[in-house]
């Protein structure tokens, strides 16, 4: 049996028994929790997909999570903002338990939490400025408050002259670029992405996830990432969990992790230069 074998055979329960002890690094920055998840649970058809998830994520924070397709990533994230019911577990999020809200509660809770898909999500009918205009929609805004609000976002992103194109003329990082003014227009207090830099090339990558940086401390918010990319977790992570099969097998600072006496856990981190 050859090492790369051996490394792909390595038992995911001897991880889990050496990994999973980290400090919390929230703990000893003493931050404020934004996201404190205790237990969390959740199964599919009898198919066990999260198992006593613990994570927490302080005021400011970016939180990277990292793992093999379909080991739960994206179902965590969306049970964090209850697209999925957790058949277990705490939730706390922004101080209030959200397994117990309720639909009018649960609403203004998400209003207060961003959510960047995968494909951006614009909306293909609709120009950039309508795109951006569409989550402001409630707020009762007259014409000129909502164009100082999409011109800004769109500045930060450093795409202001793009403010009448239809997506379709966009490049894919330019659709990120737009996807990611539209979730921070509304100024949200928890950011969560899944797969940022999906389908991009590795300038592109590094540079949405800079701008990612850049807008996180201007906004003074914090997120959760869900990625693959070892240099988009590098760049964004003050602190990094690896999910595999349902459960949390090692967590830590980027450093910590691409140096862990595990060769498995080291493997996500050999693409980062």
């Amino acid at each position: 049996m050859n090492a790369e074998e051996q490394l792909n055979m390595e038992p995911a329960e001897e991880i889990k028994n050496n990994q999973h002890s980290a400090p919390d690094k929230n703990a000893a920055a003493g931050g404020e929790l934004v996201v404190d998840i205790k237990g969390l649970h959740k199964e599919f058809e009898n198919k066990t997909v999260l198992k006593d998830i613990n994570l927490t994520v302080a005021k400011g924070e970016s939180l990277v999570i990292m793992g093999k397709s379909g080991t739960g990533k994206s179902v965590l994230i969306k049970c964090i903002v209850r697209l999925l019911d957790a058949d277990k577990g705490s939730i706390n999020i922004l101080g209030k338990e959200i397994t117990s809200l309720n639909d009018k509660e649960l609403n203004d809770m998400r209003k207060r939490i961003g959510f960047l898909f995968q494909s951006a999500a614009l909306y293909d009918s609709m120009t950039v400025r309508e795109n951006l205009e569409f989550p402001l929609r409630d707020l009762k805004k007259d014409k000129a408050e909502l164009d100082t609000k999409v011109k800004e976002a769109l500045e930060n992103v450093g795409l202001g002259e793009a403010i009448d194109k239809m997506p379709a003329e966009l490049s894919g990082g330019m659709r990120k670029r737009v996807g990611l003014a539209r979730t921070l227009i509304l100024q949200p207090e928890l950011i969560l992405f899944d797969e940022p830099n999906t389908g991009l090339d590795p300038i592109t990558t590094r540079e949405i996830s800079h701008l990612i940086v850049d807008l996180q401390k201007k906004s003074q918010s914090s997120s959760i990432v869900i990625t693959h990319d070892a240099v988009c977790a590098k760049i964004i992570g003050n602190r990094i969990m690896i999910i595999d099969e349902g459960v949390c097998v090692a967590e830590g600072t980027y450093e910590e992790l691409e140096h862990s006496e595990n060769k498995w856990v080291r493997s996500f981190f050999s693409q980062a230069v």
